[in-house]
């Protein structure tokens, strides 16, 4: 039955719900996975998909200075052993909620397109990906009060941190200052390492960068892409005048296979509506990987 089908019809029956409730962990996981695809920097941070709201996952590592000699038939001691230590994780997977309808008009307007219903769960999807992503970068905590509030994003975790490395700039500081001390200031940088930067500072820095000798050809292709040999990755909704220095890898984003997924036809509002549900948490793996550059507060 098609989505204007349902719509003449009234309420959906439970045969015209065929992925309406909650999700079999295989629909579940082509969900998370085409939420994810569908955003560029979703695509590389690291997705951590679990079964239960709280989960813990071990990240191994031999660490550095393990190599040592032993010499012909004796066995190495206890000092001479790598010793490999995890890296707990834990996450406690929060829900957050997607509510939408489509108009009946905008049903019969479509009615020729069979494939509307499919572009239009691709939309969400994206909204779904941008959103997810907006909130790991931007939120504040897990209180529920307002978007804000749904979950703790990266940004939060590294100012909460005492592992992390934080640099402060005065307003009038130029960005490729803000972003030289950063890297400089940084205790690891591996190869993978970048800086999350904003749009507006990124573009900012390409203007500044042009007014130096030969920067002409930067103003016209804006292609001042690292600094210090570090790329910059620009990121939505990255705020301005705060700089993240990471690898992408470092960031997890926890999404449950609870994925719950209902539509219904409205009569008093003559919509179909949706209610998409999953549970998900954000954390930094190694914070002592990470720096930051922030403005500092004037009283």
């Amino acid at each position: 039955m098609n989505l204007l089908e349902i719509a003449k019809g009234g309420a959906i029956t439970p045969e015209s719900m065929y992925a309406g409730g909650q999700l079999r962990a295989d629909a579940a996981r082509k969900f998370i996975n085409s939420v994810v695809a569908q955003n560029e920097f979703l695509k590389k941070i690291t997705t951590h998909q679990s079964a239960k709201l709280k989960s813990q996952i071990d990240i191994w590592g031999l660490g550095e200075g393990k190599l040592v000699r032993v010499a012909g038939g004796t066995v190495p001691n206890n000092s001479q052993r790598a010793r490999i230590t995890p890296t707990v994780v834990s996450f406690d997977n929060l829900s957050v909620q997607l509510h939408t309808k489509i108009l009946r008009s905008t049903l019969e307007d479509n009615k020729d397109n069979p494939n509307f219903e499919k572009e239009t769960f691709e939309t969400f999807s994206r909204g779904f990906g941008n959103d997810l992503l907006n909130l790991g970068i931007n939120g504040v905590g897990d209180s529920g009060a307002d978007f804000a509030n749904l979950n703790k994003g990266w940004l939060q975790i590294a100012k909460d941190s005492n592992q992390v490395s934080k640099r402060e700039f005065e307003d009038a500081t130029p960005i490729c200052d803000r972003l030289t001390s950063l890297i400089k200031g940084a205790k690891n940088i591996a190869n993978d390492t970048v800086v999350l930067i904003s749009k507006h500072d990124y573009t900012a820095l390409q203007v500044e960068l042009s007014a130096k000798n030969g920067g002409l050809s930067i103003l016209l292709d804006g292609n001042a892409r690292n600094i210090l040999g570090v790329p910059l990755e620009v990121v939505p909704y990255m705020p301005n005048d705060i700089y993240m220095l990471t690898p992408l890898k470092n960031l997890f984003m926890s999404m449950t296979h609870t994925v719950v997924r209902d539509r219904w036809f409205d009569n008093d509002e003559a919509a179909l509506k949706y209610r998409f549900e999953i549970f998900n948490d954000y954390e930094i793996v190694l914070k002592n990987q990470v720096s930051l550059a922030i403005k500092t507060q004037t009283p």
